[in-house]
């Protein structure tokens, strides 16, 4: 080869052949030499592949192996830790399930004791034992009586981890009683809640029908009886109608009570003028039967002691009307008397308001 043909090969020789990286031990890797600043912006080289994760330490028989180790050992916590590990480095594995269950049942055997806490905590590693047991059976390609046996262990350890701790019921929220809004007074009525002057209506109207037909029975409530022997001679008495004056009484007192109770309240009697009309149709009515009371029975005792024949019908029939009529006008005078009497009360306590309430400051 000619002089020309190696100076040649000597200058293509280091473009043509790629560098080769610097070993990580050189002190050169460590320190990148100083680049020679460009205008021309730098571009930072992005990886192709994303980094792998690092692979455990150990898989999970070796964490399983250890956590009987511990068990063993009675590291029951730190066994437990191995167990919960080797599930989730193999989730699908079914004994490490199994495992966890047993350890912690024997940490639940720990919180034997009568103190609240230990059986709260005794209760929640009993669930949390079920719940392996449950995992277990999914994971496990058992029979089907070694699935039956499983269940009913895992619902004996709910049983008891219930007996322990009950769960908390919660109360539903109950909606608020909305109080009824209150019915203005206007549109409320029952019976005794009307008009002043409707209970007053209804009063005195009850209390007049009453007495008047107070008025009808005590006219019929006496009669004439006569009685002869053989010779001839006829005697004649009075007799009393119970079944007629008896019901009359009632009936007035009751019509008397209505018509004084109605006209103590009435609207109408608060002005002087119906007041004194009432005081005097009252007062002459009530004196007008009694009046006529006096005279029919003054007539009928007349004719009673006058010398007449007891045999003599239409005499003693004269006699007995005499009688009821007088009954009857003393039933009538006890209302209408009691209608003057309760206007007049009425007008001296409305003149005792009056002088009161003038007096007052």
């Amino acid at each position: 080869m000619s002089t020309l043909g190696l100076l040649f090969l000597a200058l293509v020789a280091p473009i043509a052949t790629e560098p080769s990286a610097p070993a990580i031990d050189e002190p050169s890797a460590a320190q990148p030499e100083a680049s020679v600043p460009t205008d021309e912006p730098l571009e930072v080289p992005l990886p192709i592949d994303p980094p792998l994760a690092a692979e455990p330490q150990h898989d999970a028989l070796e964490h399983l192996a250890r956590a009987h180790e511990r068990e063993a050992a009675g590291e029951l916590h730190a066994a437990e830790a191995e167990a919960s590990t080797a599930i989730s480095l193999d989730p699908d594995e079914a004994s490490p399930y199994l495992v966890r269950a047993q350890i912690r049942m024997k940490l639940a055997d720990r919180h034997l004791t009568d103190d609240p806490a230990d059986q709260r905590a005794r209760a929640t590693l009993l669930r949390l034992a079920a719940q392996d047991v449950g995992a277990y059976v999914e994971h496990a390609a058992l029979a089907s009586d070694g699935v039956a046996w499983y269940r009913a262990r895992q619902e004996a350890l709910l049983r008891e981890a219930e007996a322990l701790d009950p769960p908390a019921m919660v109360k539903p929220e109950l909606e608020p009683e909305l109080e009824p809004e209150p019915v203005p007074r206007s549109t409320r009525r029952s019976a005794f809640d009307v008009e002043p002057w409707q209970r007053t209506g209804a009063l005195v109207g009850t209390g007049a029908v009453a007495a008047a037909a107070a008025v009808g029975l005590a006219a019929t409530s006496l009669s004439i009886r006569q009685s002869c022997d053989l010779e001839g001679y006829c005697r004649a008495h009075w007799l009393v109608r119970s079944p007629m004056l008896a019901p009359a009484a009632v009936l007035a007192t009751l019509g008397t009570t209505a018509i004084a109770v109605g006209l103590a309240r009435a609207p109408a009697l608060d002005r002087s003028g119906p007041r004194r009309a009432v005081i005097a149709s009252g007062f002459a009515l009530g004196a007008t039967a009694v009046v006529l009371g006096t005279i029919t029975g003054a007539l009928a005792g007349g004719r009673w002691l006058a010398p007449a024949s007891p045999s003599h019908d239409a005499s003693l029939g004269v006699t007995q009307a005499l009688g009821n009529v007088s009954v009857a006008g003393f039933t009538a005078a006890v209302p209408l008397l009691t209608t003057g009497v309760t206007a007049w009360v009425r007008g001296r306590l409305a003149r005792s308001s009056d002088r009161i309430a003038r007096r007052a400051p």
